[in-house]
């Protein structure tokens, strides 16, 4: 390869505190900005990370913004994407003793956003992203340190001119100390870290940092180490000049034992640079009244029936016998101990039993939780339908014929379905945490205000008493009616979303944060 490896290590002083520039002329209504992630679509996904990289830097490019995106070149990528990508650059870089070469591939697919992408075979070119069969590759602290490496590294590389760095989890929270260590090159590049879900945060055997190649003093409490161990997320959130969450309560939340996962105290040292921005979602995609998906589309003139047809069709699809007119409950959730599973278990035999009501649950999970619904599927099999599988088209189904939607999670950085189901006039029924707190106002009868229910506590008896609260209305049109309609009229576009990272991307660069 054609560049000589280099040890890269981050200047202190860059990586502590914010860098305070002057604006750049213009910099107000323009900026720059590369984001760094593991996921991206339309080329890796595996959750919502990869749905925030489709739609966040197209949205930015909208509002006048330049965004070029760099993820690993995955051999999924290739395989679908090869004919269209192109080789641009290519360089070596030290991990522990050893010289590692890779090249830097790019595609103009998204449109308005260059995609960039980091080519090691050795590392990237597998079966899977992260793991295969449920099984972690053994080598993926080497796979992401290497990445945040070389995701900094392009920016000289391809000559691209950077205000803002935004990293997208932990698997790209090195990206801002590598950005510190070339300080007099990149001296006005803000970093963000955004963290989507810090239960998840990248921890290692210390036999792993000397891939780093950081000083020794990186390992440390204040850095990277962490009770013995390397930290990613740890080392992202305390090098970046911002951190960011998917949810305004999330952000609050993550600074509190009970959520923070063991870093409460390193988000709380963010002070003011720790913001939460809710996510959007693509409101192409999820529009009733053009879903391709969907037996009748509607919009908000045409709720009652639309969702009554498609309700009747999803019922003769399943097989179930309830009575159309009666309310349909659904979930589309991962079968996790996070998603509150377990509630389903010690609740919803009792409403079943109690109410005419039918209950239908789509998703993925753990193999004992995906038992234990389909032992209590059995119980009402004229009620209740369990569908253990993905599927993108008999998600927009349930959202379109269920009348509510049930989310009774431990805890939800964000959430989606809550905003898919309020597009698609459907009632959700929430536990108030994170971003299901953010998007959920408890319906007031008197005002008709707000656009679902949401309840507190984490247990069967709070969880009962808002399900059964929410169907009280189901029989009250004046009301029930007004909750689809106050649903359906908000914004949940990755617009909104946008203004914010653009607010706080701007104050970053004229260093007013």
């Amino acid at each position: 390869m054609a560049k000589t490896a280099r040890k890269v290590e981050p200047a202190s002083k860059a990586a502590q505190a914010p860098r305070q520039v002057k604006a750049r002329p213009g910099v107000e209504r323009n900026l720059s900005i590369l984001m760094a992630s593991s996921e991206m679509v339309p080329f890796a996904k595996t959750g919502g990370l990869g749905d925030v990289l489709g739609a966040l830097p197209r949205e930015l490019v909208r509002m006048g913004h330049q965004v070029a995106t760099i993820l690993p070149l995955y051999r999924s990528v290739r395989g679908q994407f090869g004919s269209k990508l192109r080789m641009c650059k290519s360089g070596s870089l030290p991990m522990g003793d050893d010289s590692v070469p890779f090249e830097i591939w790019q595609i103009n697919e998204v449109p308005g956003v260059m995609t960039y992408f980091v080519r090691q075979d050795g590392y990237y070119d597998r079966a899977g992203f992260y793991g295969e069969n449920s099984v972690d590759y053994p080598d993926n602290a080497r796979r992401w340190i290497f990445f945040g490496k070389a995701a900094a590294e392009a920016i000289d590389l391809v000559g691209l001119q950077v205000d803002v760095a935004h990293c997208a989890d932990w698997h790209a929270a090195l990206v801002p100390f590598y950005i510190g260590a070339a300080a007099k090159r990149h001296n006005e590049i803000k970093t963000v870290t955004t963290i989507h879900n810090i239960a998840f945060q990248g921890i290692y055997d210390s036999s792993e940092f000397k891939y780093t190649n950081l000083s020794i003093d990186k390992f440390t409490p204040n850095w990277l180490e962490y009770y013995g161990k390397m930290n990613l997320m740890k080392g992202g959130i305390v090098a970046s000049d911002l951190v960011t969450t998917v949810s305004e309560k999330y952000a609050s939340e993550i600074q509190t034992p009970e959520y923070g996962c063991g870093l409460d105290s390193v988000c709380r040292s963010k002070g003011a640079r720790l913001a939460g921005i809710l996510n959007g979602i693509d409101v192409v995609e999820w529009n009733p009244a053009k879903d391709p998906h969907i037996p009748k589309k509607y919009d908000a003139k045409t709720v009652t029936e639309g969702k009554l047809a498609c309700k009747k069709a999803l019922l003769s699809e399943l097989k179930l016998a309830i009575d159309p007119s009666r309310p349909l409950l659904g979930s589309i959730t991962r079968l996790t101990g996070q998603k509150g599973v377990d509630l389903f278990f010690r609740v919803m035999p009792q409403v079943l039993k109690m109410h005419d009501v039918g209950l239908v649950v789509l998703g993925l999970g753990e193999p004992p939780l995906e038992a234990a619904l389909t032992e209590m599927a059995k119980r009402f099999p004229d009620r209740m339908k369990v569908v253990l599988r993905m599927d993108n088209k008999l998600a927009h189904w349930i959202e379109a014929a269920s009348d509510y939607f049930l989310m009774p999670s431990r805890f939800e950085p964000c959430g989606l379905n809550q905003m898919y189901s309020l597009r698609y006039g459907t009632v959700p029924v929430v536990r108030a945490t994170g971003g299901l707190d953010d998007t959920i106002t408890n319906y007031n009868p008197a005002a008709k205000t707000g656009n679902g229910f949401k309840f507190g506590p984490h247990t069967p008896a709070a969880f009962r008493a808002c399900v059964e609260d929410a169907l009280t209305y189901y029989d009250r049109p004046e009301h029930f009616n007004q909750l689809r309609l106050n649903g359906m009229s908000g914004d949940y576009s990755w617009k909104r979303s946008a203004l914010k990272y653009e607010k706080y991307f701007k104050k970053l660069v004229a260093g007013v944060l």
